[in-house]
C-alpha cells in the first residue's frame, strides 16, 4: 500500500471486541482508521469524517439504524461516493440482500470473519474507489 496516502475507514460495530480487532487489523495494514458504537444518522457525518471506506454491521434487520443509514448514504449524492463493506453476523439478513449489496457496490465479510477475507474485500472496494477518480 502507498504509505504516502493512507486510506481513512471508518469502522461502525456495536460489538468492541469486533471494533478493535478490526482498527488493529487494517491498522497494521496501513490504514487510518476510526471507530464508533453506532451509527450516525445524518449521511452527512460520514462524509465529513474524511472515511474513504465505512465497515458497519447493520445489525439483524433492515429496520435498525445502520441500514437506515446505508439507504441515505445512498440518497446523499456525496456520501453516495464513500465505500462500504458490510460486516455482519446476521448472515440469513445479510445473504437474502447479497445481489441487492453487490448491485449498489457494497462488499461483504460474514462474521466471523477470516482476516485475509476482511483485507482483500477493504482493498477491492478501495481498488473500485481510486479507479473511478
Amino acid at each position: 500500500m502507498n504509505r504516502q496516502y493512507s486510506p481513512h475507514v471508518l469502522v461502525l460495530d456495536g460489538d468492541p471486541s469486533i471494533r478493535a480487532l478490526i482498527q488493529e487489523v487494517l491498522e497494521e495494514a496501513g490504514y487510518r482508521v476510526s471507530v464508533a458504537a453506532g451509527a450516525p444518522t445524518n449521511p452527512r457525518d460520514i462524509e465529513r469524517s474524511g472515511a474513504d471506506l465505512v465497515v458497519l454491521d447493520p445489525g439483524h434487520g433492515s429496520d435498525g439504524p445502520e441500514w437506515r443509514l446505508l439507504l441515505a448514504m445512498e440518497r446523499d449524492r456525496h456520501a453516495a461516493e464513500i465505500s462500504v463493506v458490510v460486516c455482519s453476523g446476521a448472515t440469513n439478513v445479510v445473504l437474502a440482500a447479497a445481489t441487492d449489496f453487490e448491485e449498489r457496490g457494497y462488499g461483504f465479510v460474514p462474521k466471523p470473519f477470516d482476516v485475509d477475507d476482511l483485507l482483500r474485500v477493504v482493498a477491492d472496494r478501495l481498488g473500485r474507489l481510486s479507479a473511478t477518480q
